[in-house]
This record gives structure tokens, sequence and C-alpha cells, in this order.
């Protein structure tokens, strides 16, 4: 694996990438003006992009969460489930990180939406189903499994692990980015506006 020649973010010029942080910043007022300004006209085009992804690429999702799981699985116990994420000691046991990890992740959510999620999809179910029904009951006790179950995590996770492998297991005070991962798997820095759309999608 080529050694990534990261950018560090003690640096000055690390600190900001004022393009990423500009294209990210425009992308984000291109979405939520409208959607602010226009609540009705946004909320039913929401309602239909909602609508489209979960009547027509249902099967697709249900593939893709299974593709992302066992990739993470054949990850963990392949040469590269064995990379320690940074030089520190370990002050804590895998279960105390497992627990501190899922807790600060997830904790909010779980005390907020786990308890009355079943209640939502009782009311409201998926698919048409008739609200309060037996149809929309057996919705409201399994829905919830792909928020809080392993695909879930799988979809995570998967983002993450190209760019926490090369940064921690070389310099754990590295400046995060998708450009400085490249560095690390492609052997080279993507260089101008195509290094740039890389960071900022």
């Amino acid at each position: 694996m080529p050694s990534p020649q990261v950018q560090h973010a003690g640096s000055r010029r690390a600190e900001i990438d004022w393009f990423i942080f500009i294209a990210s910043a425009l992308t984000v007022y291109a979405v939520c003006v409208p959607l602010g300004l226009f609540p009705t006209e946004g909320a039913e085009v929401l309602n239909q992009a909602f609508t489209f992804v979960t009547d027509r690429l249902g099967v697709a999702y249900v593939l893709f969460s299974v593709f992302a799981l066992s990739f993470l699985i054949y990850l963990g116990c392949s040469r590269f489930g064995r990379i320690r994420l940074g030089s520190v000691e370990q002050r804590y046991s895998a279960f105390s990180w497992a627990a501190m990890l899922f807790c600060a992740g997830v904790g909010a959510g779980l005390l907020a939406w786990a308890p009355i999620e079943w209640g939502y999809y009782l009311d409201a179910p998926p698919f048409g189903a008739e609200p309060r029904s037996t149809e929309a009951m057996e919705w409201a006790s399994t829905y919830g499994i792909f928020h809080w179950g392993f695909t879930a995590w799988a979809f995570t996770v998967c983002p993450r692990w190209p760019l926490r492998i090369p940064i921690m297991s070389s310099a754990p005070e590295a400046f995060v980015s998708a450009t400085a991962a490249t560095i690390c798997w492609v052997g080279v820095r993507i260089p101008g506006l195509a290094g740039c759309l890389i960071c900022s999608s």
C-alpha cells in the first residue's frame, strides 16, 4: 500500500479548503432555500422522490444492503480487518469501545425515536397498507429493522473506511479528505477540479 502524503491539520493552508467549503455551502443553500420559500411545493417534490425510491427501487435497496453487509464482513475477515487505526495504546476493551461508539452514534436517536417508531408506522404504514390494520402492525414490528439493524450500519460504514484506514493507520492528525484517501488507495493525488469534486461529493 503506498504511503499517503496527506495534509496535516496543523498547517495553515489545510485549515479550510475554500473551494470545498463554498461548493458544499452553495449546494446546501440551493436545496434548502427553495424548500423554505415554497414549503408546500417542496413537500410535494420530496414526497414524490420518496415514493419513487420506496416503490421503484425497493429491490435495489435490499440487494445493495446485502452487498454492503457482505462486503464489510469480507473486509473484517481479510487483511484490512487487522489494520490498527492509530498508534496510541488501547485504554479500553473492545467491548467498551463498541459500547461507547454505539451510544455516542445513535444514543439520542434511540431515546427519542426508537420507542415511538412503531407507532408512526402503525398510523402511517408503508406500501399503501391501511393504518392500524393487521398489515400495519406487521410492518410496524419489522420495518424499523432497516433503521437500526445491521444494514443501516453497513450503509454508514461503507463510505467511511476508505477515509479512515489510510489516514489513521499512518497519520492520526492528518487532514481528513477524500483526496487524501485517494493518495493511499490510488497512489497519486488527483489534481484540479476532479480532486475537488471528489472531496465536495
